[in-house]
């Protein structure tokens, strides 16, 4: 749901003009990552046929692979106007953005879970009885932010 509701904000973002993207991806490793990047992408070729998606950068869950994946991925193609980053590292990403002097506006919109619940949630199923356990999917749920909504208290929650 996070990635294409991803899609569907820089689909709206680039209505009317093209545009070539790229997503910053952590670990394969976690399912909800590929999933992310899934979602993102049929949502793009779906709905957003003007919006291209040139590349990845593989970040591995790293502050400093983070920054050096987006660097890269912005020398080799500075035609990119616009990133979906599908894990953390903001902060990380916001510095290779600055760095490469493509935007001003560095990070227009951000999609969000808390990380509290998803580990409160993790410690709840850990802590069942194997014959309580769901096989159903949990879905921790997210916000869309702007810097009209947007407070420190979405971020670091």
């Amino acid at each position: 749901m996070a990635g294409q509701t991803a899609a569907f904000v820089l689909g709206n973002f680039f209505v009317n003009q093209d545009a070539k993207v790229g997503v910053v991806l952590g670990d394969y490793a976690f399912s909800c990552h590929e999933d992310r990047e899934i979602g993102f992408r049929s949502r793009l070729r779906a709905n957003f046929p003007n919006i291209a998606v040139k590349d990845v950068a593989r970040a591995d869950d790293s502050p400093i692979r983070t920054y050096e994946a987006v660097r890269e991925l912005l020398q080799q193609h500075p035609e990119i106007n616009g990133l979906y980053n599908v894990v953390g590292g903001n902060a990380s990403v916001t510095q290779a953005i600055r760095e490469s002097k493509l935007s001003e506006g560095l990070i227009q919109y951000l999609i969000s879970q808390y990380p509290s619940k998803l580990f409160r949630r993790a410690i709840e199923i850990a802590a069942m009885q194997l014959d309580q356990i769901s096989r159903e999917m949990n879905f921790i749920d997210f916000g869309v932010y702007m810097r009209f909504n947007l407070s420190n208290s979405h971020v670091g929650n």
